[in-house]
């Protein structure tokens, strides 16, 4: 999903899906935060498919005993 600077009287706001996400006095930094959020939406998009790929090759019975063992839910520790 495409980020979008507008202006919004003294400040530039980073639109995602026609939300507002966040604001800044400063246009490049906006630019800059815009970029940050394409990139990261991108790479979730990247993993989560990866992580599809690999789920498919499972068998029934190891896609039924990860879903039970993990609630149907896998989260992903982003370390800076």
């Amino acid at each position: 999903m495409a980020a979008k600077v507008v202006k919004k009287g003294d400040k530039w706001e980073v639109l995602l899906g026609g939300l507002a996400y966040d604001s800044f006095e400063d246009e490049s930094k906006a630019r800059r935060f815009a970029k940050l959020l394409e990139k990261a939406e991108k790479t979730i998009e990247d993993i989560r498919e990866l992580a599809e790929d690999i789920i498919n090759k499972l068998t029934h019975e190891e896609r039924r005993f990860l879903y039970e063992y993990t609630n149907g839910s896998i989260e992903v520790e982003v370390i800076p």
